[in-house]
């Protein structure tokens, strides 16, 4: 089904956020909150000792699209019969 864009007059209106783990990559939100952020992805990427590779995407980017990570990415569930 496709879903329209919906405007917001120029305001994000944000419903969720959310984050992908695909393949040893972790795709997290990157809100713009700077220093902060950085030292939040810094401590991540210690943490987990470079077995994942932390990807920040732009949330606002994505956000601006109606969607999540999950929905940029196509993320879908089979379910079984």
């Amino acid at each position: 089904m496709r879903v329209p864009h919906l405007t917001s007059g120029g305001e994000l209106r944000i419903s969720y956020i959310n984050d992908l783990l695909f393949d040893r990559r972790y795709f997290m939100p990157s809100l713009g909150l700077g220093r902060f952020e950085e030292r939040l992805v810094a401590n991540l990427r210690d943490e987990l000792g470079g077995r994942y590779e932390i990807i920040p995407v732009d949330a606002h980017r994505v956000l601006a699209m109606n969607g999540g990570l999950h929905c940029v990415f196509g993320i879908t569930r089979e379910i079984e019969k």
